[in-house]
């Protein structure tokens, strides 16, 4: 099951995963073959121990400790987050911002077949072109959705299910901007 494609690994992910913090140099094949396994994980929410390893290594082989090792590693020198934020400042043009807010207000439509009108939901405020771009955040929490690893949460430390997430969203922002290139 491949999540990106090598191509797209090599381009938006790997120049930004240090190479030295992990003791000594890794070839870019080597890179996205851990790459590749670390999203497949991401992906299905196998347990690490259970990662199939042999499917993801041609020239050497490395254990689900090696790939999990790589993976703490990144996490340790910030590397993801590197991803995320470099991939955010190259496409800022494709962000659409506009539903950010710097507050949480309700704005959940009055319900016609309440038959008990009441002072507090006449006085109630919605705003139709708010509610309307609510789809994109529960878009995106249903894209989310497809991330096992995430559902399940298997994992006992915050910063390792944290990165989880930073890597899911740098997987959909990257499929959304090659989807418009595309096009």
């Amino acid at each position: 099951m491949e999540i990106l494609g090598k191509d797209i690994i090599i381009k938006y992910i790997i120049p930004h995963l240090q190479v030295e913090s992990c003791g000594k140099y890794l070839e870019t094949d080597f890179m996205v073959e851990i790459a590749s396994a670390i999203l497949y994980r991401l992906k299905t929410g196998v347990q690490w121990r259970f990662l199939p390893v042999q499917c993801f290594f041609s020239s050497k082989s490395l254990t689900w400790q090696g790939v999990y090792y790589h993976f703490r590693e990144w996490i340790k020198d910030g590397s993801w987050t590197q991803v995320w934020l470099n991939l955010l400042l190259q496409h800022r043009r494709d962000l659409d911002l506009s539903c950010v807010q710097k507050e949480i207000i309700a704005n959940i439509p009055h319900n016609p077949r309440n038959e008990k009108e009441t002072e507090s939901t006449n006085c109630q405020y919605f705003d139709e072109a708010l509610y309307k771009r609510r789809y994109v955040i529960e878009r995106a929490n249903a894209w989310q959705d497809q991330f096992k690893a995430l559902i399940i949460r298997y994992e006992s430390r915050v910063d390792t299910w944290l990165n989880l997430l930073i890597l899911s969203f740098t997987v959909i922002f990257i499929r959304r901007i090659n989807k418009k290139n595309k096009s």
